[in-house]
């Protein structure tokens, strides 16, 4: 096939560079502030509030690491309970420990240089999406033909499920990973066509990259299987395009010779990762597969649909955390569009040449295998970063393929119609897609920073004080929040305690001075997606369970299957006394909550929060 021009990569990174651009008046969100705190701990910068805190979190690896939120050391888990900066639901044992020391150092870099300015973080991410952007237009080079390949990777370059790997800065660690990836599986594809020489030590030093920028590199390794497998040349034929054909045992070793030097690389990282305990373990929405196969293959059934809808239909996966009477109609529409898509393609496959044909049939197999690493955690629109590759050449042949069908006669076109939405989803409204996700993540950033304003806290006395949160569902308050006002070096609590994210009403009663009952109404701890990250179903909590806190003691009162339904708080001294400041959330910030009298109740109803969980 001929090698086609640069002009398709220049127009598409003119494309991604306008859709990405604004993201750079983006505020930091969420587990910036994380990265953010560790950083500047694992620096020596002049200290803020919570810095003993986060040098809890260092790992060996030291400033290699940002991505090391639980280590599975129980003593060191159960050491930041007692602080209540971690939920008291957490299990002990909770693992979730990524090695990324490449997106680890990229953090670091920042915090050198921009300090305390987002909009360079952001500039810094813009920066990795158009060089991604730019390695997959050198990789479809050697893959697809001048006009489908320009359609293709300007469908990828404004794909609106890329928006969080380029807009939140903690996530920029899929971008490392990515990039270095794409330009060795392009590396070994030139190496394994052409002979080329250095396209092999290239390739090999672009998988070793792309594993230290993360996981999200394994999607890489599935396409550089799928591509042996199903779309490098073939070795039945001799050098001289001759009849004579050779044995089984020659293609065999042909693919062996072609995938063994990506495998050695594979095993070696395997090897390493597990042996020094990092991945994920005891949390509901991180699944092991190694540890849980069958519970990863039960959450594939639902995650795989799930993420298809995103790709292929243009339904946000997100809408799984988000909203989640939603999930039963993403898993329809996921496994609707995708049977839509897959009888189109089907009927446009014919008309098809036979570089496009043998293109698409490895680029397909590795968007699918490529999904298998990313739905080890829950859906979301994120994961969809390398799985797009494969699926914006599929939108790209339908497209072509409907485009030339309304323009032609016959019975092709009703299914050229049908494609028409396709058109709409996946080069009309990605650009309006990215300017909503902007607003809304402006929106919701600056909601969080007015709620440290608005806060009914008592700043002169806080520092000696014990906040407990009673009730509330938004991770960016109850989890986040202490961070948030740290990085403002705003006034911090000596603790914070969140008692409930359940998304339900609540009646807080007071059976005795030092004692207070919350009950969850029609609801149980542990049913929120944000609860679930902190402990899964392998670990339920039992009827009269304890967890010992520096401010308060949490027993498990009543409970059922599901998790428990009420909740026993003991106090060392009178809750009502000046060491403890109560919260719920009402109107749209935290506001104090005036304790019952001994023998009375009050009912805390539920409100979403700024991120609309």
């Amino acid at each position: 096939m001929q090698i086609v021009g640069r002009a398709p990569i220049r127009t598409a990174l003119l494309a991604a560079l306008a859709v990405t651009l604004p993201t750079v008046l983006l505020p930091f969100y969420m587990d910036d502030y994380f990265h953010l705190m560790a950083a500047e701990a694992w620096l020596g910068r002049d200290p803020r509030p919570l810095d003993v805190y986060f040098r809890g979190f260092v790992d060996p690896f030291g400033f290699l690491n940002l991505f090391g939120f639980f280590s599975g050391d129980t003593e060191l888990t159960c050491s930041h309970l007692a602080t209540g900066l971690i939920p008291w639901w957490t299990w002990p044992e909770l693992r979730i420990t990524f090695w990324r020391p490449l997106s680890s150092l990229s953090g670091l870099a920042d915090v050198l240089v921009f300090g305390d300015r987002p909009a360079g973080y952001h500039l810094h991410s813009v920066l990795w999406y158009l060089g991604l952007v730019g390695s997959v237009g050198l990789l479809l080079r050697r893959v697809l033909p001048g006009g489908l390949l320009a359609l293709t990777l300007l469908i990828f370059a404004i794909d609106e499920t890329h928006t969080f790997p380029v807009g939140w800065v903690a996530n920029r660690n899929a971008l490392i990973a990515a990039v270095p990836g794409v330009l060795a599986l392009a590396a070994h594809i030139r190496w394994r066509e052409t002979g080329w020489r250095p396209g092999l030590p290239l390739s090999v030093l672009g998988l070793v990259l792309a594993l230290l920028g993360g996981e999200a590199a394994l999607g890489i390794f599935a396409y550089l299987a799928a591509y042996e497998l199903l779309g490098a040349p073939s070795p039945l034929r001799d050098p001289l395009q001759t009849s004579v054909r050779t044995p089984l045992w020659d293609w065999v070793r042909y693919r062996v010779r072609g995938l063994a030097p990506a495998v050695t690389v594979g095993l070696f990282w395997a090897l390493f990762y597990k042996s020094q305990g990092f991945g994920a373990h005891g949390s509901g929405l991180y699944l092991d597969p190694t540890r849980e196969p069958l519970v990863y293959l039960q959450g594939a059934l639902v995650r795989v649909p799930t993420l298809l809808a995103a790709q292929i239909g243009g339904m946000p996966s997100d809408l799984w955390v988000f909203v989640e009477p939603m999930r039963p109609v993403l898993l329809v529409y996921g496994l609707t569009v995708t049977m839509i898509a897959a009888v189109l393609l089907r009927w446009a496959w014919p008309h098809l040449s036979a570089d496009e044909q043998r293109g698409l049939r490895w680029l397909i197999g590795g968007a699918l295998l490529s999904l298998a690493p990313v739905i080890a955690t829950f859906p979301l629109d994120r994961l969809l970063l390398l799985p797009g590759i494969g699926g914006s050449a599929v939108t790209a042949v339908l497209l072509r393929q409907g485009w030339c069908a309304l323009h032609a006669a016959g019975r092709d076109r009703l299914p050229a119609l049908i494609l028409v939405p396709i058109g709409g989803v996946h080069l009309v409204l990605p650009p309006v897609f990215w300017a909503i996700f902007i607003t809304l993540l402006i929106v919701t950033s600056d909601q969080a920073q007015q709620l440290i304003r608005d806060t009914e806290l008592d700043l002169t006395r806080i520092e000696e004080q014990h906040v407990i949160v009673l009730n509330v569902s938004d991770p960016a308050i109850g989890i986040y929040m202490p961070m948030m006002m740290a990085w403002e070096r705003a006034p911090t609590p000596d603790t914070w305690q969140v008692v409930s994210m359940s998304p339900f009403d609540h009646v807080l009663a007071r059976p005795a001075e030092r004692t207070l009952d919350l009950q969850i109404i029609d609801g149980h701890q542990g049913q929120a997606v944000f609860e679930q990250l902190f402990r899964g179903s392998q670990a339920p909590f039992e009827v009269g369970e304890q967890v010992a806190m520096t401010a308060l003691t949490i027993t498990i009162a009543e409970a059922d299957e599901i998790g428990p339904t009420r909740l026993r708080l003991d106090f060392p001294a009178d809750p009502g006394g000046g060491e403890y400041q109560f919260l719920g959330w009402r109107d749209g910030a935290l506001r104090a909550v005036t304790l019952p009298r001994v023998g009375e109740s009050l009912t805390l109803s539920w409100e979403r929060g700024p991120m609309g969980i």
